[in-house]
């Protein structure tokens, strides 16, 4: 009994001594928390490692403005890093313009917001991100600081994996100020590449289209299943693996970690390889730190399942190998240096090199619109030769597809190369724009790329996306210079306004005020016509609130309140004002079904269909105006009551385009009417009509408030001839019989009013 109890105590002493893993942070152990690595800023309740290597400037990834930033740099005498800048600041200082050094990085901490009571998150659940803040504030430049838990080579922290902002996230990595930890090892930049981290996959499926939250579901080809992943799989993340016999291992070949509506994946799986498929489980870490190239080991697991060690080989268990070697990757002709392959119209046959030791091929295409494995198109088919044409009409003209080749023989591993198709109009190859360097920049709307990577296959050319998610015109103006005019680009597509116009719910107020956004609009447009560029402004969408779509809080923001549509009347007016076209796409989307336009769960950002339709909008645009397809001319008059022509301007369209034609601003005059939608013809014509102000009074010319004898001389001066108005509204106070003229009898009536006899 006496032997049993010190058993237990020396247990109970034991566990004692073993630390948390809620890891303490802060004054007390000189550690600051990592939570996130080369993100940006949107990450309430977040420490973020930006990489210099990577990034220059901390406006690469957002201004940082409600952030604490600190600024490290490596020093090679003394083989750690060093404090080197920082701004305390986090009362909304714009940060953007602090440098990054190459050889070092930076670190932003945010407390964070709770949300929670208008159905948001909440950020500020534990003390991590405030303990570390409060250990920031007592820093000085040249202190010492020791990574742990981070590879910044392989853009890898240690994490549960769990949302950051969960009462149960656990993070691993950390900074820690002042001296080595005892018995670990620091990060080195001189030996990351030699020690990435080991993480590993623990399934709990095996070859079973398992569908729940927290599922990690494991696909070969073993059990006589088809090559192909068949479920799609919209939530999930995706890994496909293939033995490579060099290494001794497998390699990860592809992955796509595109999550929500419209992402269905539907992957091949490699002769010999496997594919895993995780929904949101304890593997998200794993997963994430994944990458094309990262080496796996598998061993079997309990329950039939499978654990899959990446970077590093487990220290026990029993490895299952492809020992029978490998075939060759298939090599597809024709994809040139940038191995993407144009298929005219759909019609075009896919071809490459035979594989030594392969008896049949296995083909398949999925569409690659936004992601790697989307909606199958061409079911899995063996082939005997080693080409394969394209059904008629399987593929569509703007469109992007991959094609999946995969070589198979007698026992024999086989690596799967996958290929990029760019689905490319018969009328885009003899494009004027096939030599144009094109821009898109933007938000996330630009910058998940469904519809820029379609313009190819319109235009015959490959569109610059120079979009950033969660970027509003402020963070635009901090990289112009180096996403867009140092390009020496010919067209600039420009679409701000998401993130610009959301409402602050604390403060009522949009994002960034309606000046401010129109300040930063025109000063894009003058950089980039200064630089000989055509520019032209891309209305967006709204967001849509409807049940299941978006719901306001996140990040304190309200997307929906209504502000969008002012913010494209200032754009329809800059249009105006500097002479440039623009494509309505708020305008379009009226007509659109919503819940199929954006993503469910979303309600901001496009669908498939919706990433289908800007590059329909866009291109069909592009195409119009300067290969003139389709070309629609919108002619606008502004004239006053009496039919004097007071304004002309002209805007350039596609036939079909649905537009909103912003009416001009003209001193001294009301437009009297509403703005008019048009749906554009070969040719159109609007005429507003525009009015003397309201509190504009007749006679009083010189807009003194009275009508007196010096506005009596002025007009007797004009019908004499021996003054001329100095502006139109002056004019029109001296025409007060409202005839369109001003002649005798306005000076015989401006006589009476003046003597009292009117």
């Amino acid at each position: 009994m006496k032997k049993a109890l010190a058993v237990i105590l020396t247990a109970v002493l034991f566990l004692a001594l073993v630390p948390s893993l809620s890891l303490a942070f802060g004054t007390a152990d000189g550690t600051m928390a990592i939570t996130h690595i080369n993100q940006r800023n949107a990450y309430e309740g977040a420490g973020i490692i930006i990489d210099g290597a990577k990034y220059e400037k901390i406006g690469d990834l957002g201004n940082y403005a409600w952030w604490t930033v600190l600024v490290f740099d490596w020093d090679e005498t003394d083989g750690c890093y060093k404090l080197t800048g920082m701004d305390l600041n986090s009362n909304n200082k714009d940060k953007s313009s602090m440098e990054i050094p190459r050889t070092g990085f930076a670190y932003g901490a945010c407390v964070g917001n709770d949300y929670s009571g208008s159905g948001g998150i909440n950020y500020k659940q534990t003390t991590r991100m405030s303990d570390s803040i409060a250990l920031a504030k007592t820093l000085q430049i040249g202190d010492k600081a020791y990574l742990y838990g981070v590879n910044l080579a392989n853009a890898q922290i240690k994490n549960n994996g769990k949302n950051w902002y969960a009462t149960d996230y656990v993070t691993e990595s950390y900074i820690k100020i002042g001296s080595p930890e005892s018995g670990k090892t620091a990060y080195d930049p001189n030996d990351a590449a030699s020690a990435p981290m080991q993480y590993v996959i623990e399934t709990n499926h095996v070859n079973s289209n398992h569908y729940e939250s927290g599922d990690c579901n494991f696909f070969d080809n073993d059990n006589s299943r088809p090559n192909q992943v068949v479920l799609n799989y919209s939530w999930w993340t995706c890994l496909v693996f293939s033995w490579d016999a060099a290494q001794d291992c497998f390699v990860c070949v592809a992955n796509d970690k595109s999550q929500g509506n419209g992402y269905e994946k539907t992957p091949p799986i490699p002769e010999g390889g496997f594919v895993i498929l995780d929904c949101y489980s304890s593997n998200a870490a794993a997963v994430s730190a994944c990458l094309v190239g990262t080496k796996a080991w598998l061993y079997s697991s309990t329950g039939g399942n499978y654990k899959i060690c990446l970077n590093e080989k487990a220290s026990s268990g029993t490895e299952i190998k492809r020992t029978a070697g490998a075939l060759n990757t298939p090599a597809v002709q024709g994809t040139g240096d940038g191995g993407v392959l144009r298929v005219t119209d759909g019609k075009q046959t896919v071809r490459w090199d035979a594989v030594p030791g392969a008896t049949e091929y296995l083909v398949s295409v999925n569409t690659s619109t936004i992601h790697t494995f989307g909606p199958t198109v061409v079911e899995p088919v063996r082939v005997s030769g080693t080409s394969y044409t394209f059904a008629s009409g399987k593929l569509e003209a703007g469109q992007r597809y991959t094609v999946f080749v995969q070589a198979l023989g007698s026992g024999k591993a086989s690596v799967t190369a996958a290929v990029k198709i760019s689905c490319v109009r018969e009328s885009a190859l003899n494009s004027s724009l096939r030599d144009k360097t094109i821009v898109a920049f933007g938000d996330s709307l630009t910058a998940r790329s469904g519809w820029v990577d379609m313009l190819e296959g319109i235009v015959g050319t490959t569109v610059v996306n120079a979009g950033v998610g969660g970027d509003s015109t402020n963070n635009g103006a901090a990289r112009i210079q180096k996403d867009v005019l140092n390009r020496d680009p010919d067209i600039v597509l420009i679409c701000f306004g998401m993130n610009d116009q959301a409402q602050v719910i604390s403060g009522k107020r949009p994002n960034v005020s309606l000046d401010t956004y129109r300040k930063n609009m025109e000063s894009f447009v003058q950089k980039l016509q200064a630089k000989g560029a055509d520019v032209i402004l891309i209305c967006p969408h709204d967001a849509y609130n409807a049940d299941g779509y978006y719901k306001p809080g996140t990040y304190g923001l309200d997307y929906s309140f209504g502000y969008m549509e002012q913010f494209c009347e200032a754009e329809r007016q800059i249009a105006l004002e500097y002479g440039l076209d623009f494509i309505d796409i708020y305008t379009e989307a009226e007509k659109e079904n919503m819940s199929k336009f954006l993503n469910a769960g979303d309600g901001i950002h496009q669908s498939v269909y919706g990433h289908e339709k800007w590059a329909e909008y866009v291109g069909n645009y592009l195409v119009a105006k300067y290969d003139g397809t389709n070309r629609a001319e919108i002619r606008v008059q502004c004239k006053d009551r009496k039919g004097t022509l007071l304004k002309e301007y002209t805007f350039t369209a596609a036939v079909g385009a649905r537009i909103q034609i912003p009416a001009a601003v003209i001193d001294g005059m009301t437009f009297a009417g509403s703005e008019q939608t048009v749906t554009c013809k070969a040719s159109n014509e609007v005429t507003y009509v525009y009015d003397l102000p309201s509190d504009l009074k007749k006679g009083d010319v010189n807009g003194s408030g009275e009508v007196d004898a010096v506005d009596y001389l002025l007009v007797k001066k004009q019908v004499l001839g021996t003054y001329t108005a100095k502006s139109e509204e002056e004019r029109m106070r001296m025409d007060v019989n409202g005839d369109g003229d001003v002649d005798a009898i306005d000076y015989i009536q401006l006589k009476k009013i003046v003597l009292g006899g009117a």
